[in-house]
């Protein structure tokens, strides 16, 4: 009886050590910086009279997992629903980083706010514009396209 349990045993041990293995595997993933925007589609500004000044504003929400820039730059104006570009004397200013007004401009992007990374809550990034309105610009509806892009801090 005891050879027999000597013999199951030894069998045992045969037949489950050579079934039974481990190894590690090591996973990695790489996460690389990501940014969303919102923001509305359509901001209108007050009618101004020549040489009057209007001034408006958008809040732009940000989520970002690492530092950013928020710029704006803009597009050619266009006569409101012709798609017929125009040139205004007309001037339109975004409030810039440090609080200056800088001209909209679609060669230099300026930039508008800065932030931290904001896991996954979303970030107010106030942006203001001022209109300054000219006798030289025919009456009428007017819009231009901005373009607000996020930059990772490098």
């Amino acid at each position: 009886m005891h050879i027999r349990f000597t013999l199951f045993f030894c069998l045992c041990f045969l037949l489950f050590s050579s079934t039974i293995g481990a190894s590690d595997l090591m996973l990695q993933v790489e996460v690389l910086p990501g940014f969303s925007l919102q923001l509305p589609d359509t901001v209108s500004l007050t009618p101004a009279a020549p040489g009057q000044m209007v001034q408006g504003d958008v809040e732009v929400q940000v989520r970002s997992n690492t530092p950013w820039y928020l710029q704006v730059s803009g597009a050619s104006w266009e006569v409101s629903g012709s798609g017929a570009g125009t040139d205004l004397e007309s001037l339109l200013h975004v409030k810039a980083n440090g609080n200056e007004w800088s001209s909209v401009s679609s060669i230099t992007p300026r930039t508008v706010a800065t932030g931290d990374p904001t896991g996954d809550q979303w970030q107010a990034a106030p942006v203001e514009f001022r209109f300054s309105t000219s006798y030289a610009d025919a009456p009428g509806a007017y819009e231009i396209q901005l373009t607000f892009t996020i930059v990772p801090e490098l």
